[in-house]
């Protein structure tokens, strides 16, 4: 019985014309919208560093005071991403300067003026000098670059005058590169827009409860005529529930997957993590939409609010969790965390951003157990609610 149920069950709601626009062709219209809106800083890569532009002023000398100038300059072609006014390729892509070289202060300050560089260095007086516009991350940058080279430059001076035979040890230790960071993958591809996204997830995860709510429907007696005809039917109750409760989890989740399939592959946008991680957050919230349309339909009898109730709770939750405005989380966290942890729409959202910006870590895992916390005691409510119900008459 449990089988034909589901089976019946099945098919009534892959019929219904209006679930089928709500759950399978309003999130591909959606999430084309937010493609065509966003246009082409979708595809910006979030991560990628461009390099800061800046000037190097030529002392033009040749007498011994400007060898420090030299070196300098040599430190700073060291740094610089281009070659021959060319671009290079991986080698020297995080490399942090695009340099210009000037021959006179006077023609570098016009060049800042100008916004074509963001600082320029000249040598006076033995000293490296920096000029910048305006403070800033690249104005921290380059006086950090002059700052570490002075110290460098004052140790190889005292250490020259103090113990000579020590110059090539501190020489290799000032010029080796050491690297302290781990580098990894996940995220890299991933566009800051994505966020709109993870929350267009999150919406059709939740729209899950308006496909329950319909399911039950056809169950309850006092929710429809049909519902009566199958309360007189010798069947059990829970199991009858439970089975059209998986046969509307598989219809959320082949709309779900045929969105994930879109964004990926269609609109060519990475969720940068793995899509077995992404297709277990987004099921595992279908779930959670599903279970909480039973317990809206265990409660409210009333036939009109039950369309209405379940769209206004899936909008709300979508709204705070940056649907309509993508910061919008990240506010609610700092103002007030609790809404993100009782909010399934946060939760999702929150779990597909830290899969493609951190990994599977542990704010990961915590969000898919706060999930399943969310669907163990919704469903077990609905299961009771709708077990113990019973009627004077039919």
């Amino acid at each position: 019985m449990f089988l034909r149920v589901f089976s019946m069950k099945f098919k009534e709601l892959i019929r219904n014309r209006s679930l089928t626009g709500w759950n399978f062709l309003f999130p591909l219209i959606l999430s084309t919208a937010f493609y065509l809106g966003f246009g082409n800083m979708i595809h910006e890569d979030p991560d990628l560093f461009t390099g800061i532009p800046c000037g190097y002023v030529q002392s033009g000398s040749e007498s011994p005071m400007e060898e420090d100038a030299v070196a300098f300059e040599q430190v700073l072609r060291s740094l610089d991403q281009t070659d021959a006014g060319k671009e290079t390729t991986s080698e020297n892509a995080q490399r942090l300067l695009k340099l210009k070289t000037y021959t006179n202060a006077k023609e570098a300050g016009k060049a800042l003026k100008k916004g074509k560089i963001d600082g320029y260095y000249e040598e006076k007086d033995g000293e490296i000098l920096l000029t910048v516009k305006e403070n800033g991350k690249s104005s921290t940058i380059l006086n950090q670059i002059r700052k570490e080279y002075t110290n460098n430059r004052l140790t190889v001076i005292h250490l020259m005058k103090e113990d000579p035979s020590k110059l090539a040890e501190v020489m290799h230790l000032l010029t080796d590169e050491q690297t302290f960071l781990r580098p990894d993958s996940f995220g890299e591809k991933t566009s800051a827009y994505m966020q709109y996204f993870f929350a267009l997830l999150a919406m059709v995860a939740l729209y899950g409860a308006t496909t329950s709510v319909e399911m039950l429907k056809g169950m309850c007696a006092s929710l429809s005529e049909l519902g009566k005809r199958y309360e007189c039917t010798p069947v059990r109750k829970l199991s009858s529930v439970f089975a059209g409760s998986l046969a509307c989890l598989i219809i959320q989740s082949i709309g779900s997957f045929l969105i994930v399939m879109y964004i990926q592959y269609v609109l060519g946008l990475s969720f940068g993590a793995p899509l077995p991680a992404v297709m277990l957050v987004v099921v595992l919230g279908d779930a959670v939409g599903i279970s909480l349309g039973m317990l809206v339909g265990a409660i409210c009898k009333n036939e009109s609010l039950l369309w209405v109730i379940p769209l206004g709770v899936a909008m709300t939750c979508s709204f705070l969790s940056g649907l309509m405005m993508g910061n919008l989380r990240q506010l609610i966290e700092q103002a007030c965390p609790v809404i993100n942890r009782i909010n399934p729409a946060a939760l999702i959202t929150d779990a597909l951003y830290v899969a493609a910006t951190y990994g599977l870590n542990r704010t990961f895992y915590i969000d898919l157990l706060i999930l399943a916390a969310m669907f163990l005691i919704t469903v077990t409510g609905s299961a009771l609610l709708l077990r113990r119900r019973k009627y004077a008459s039919i």
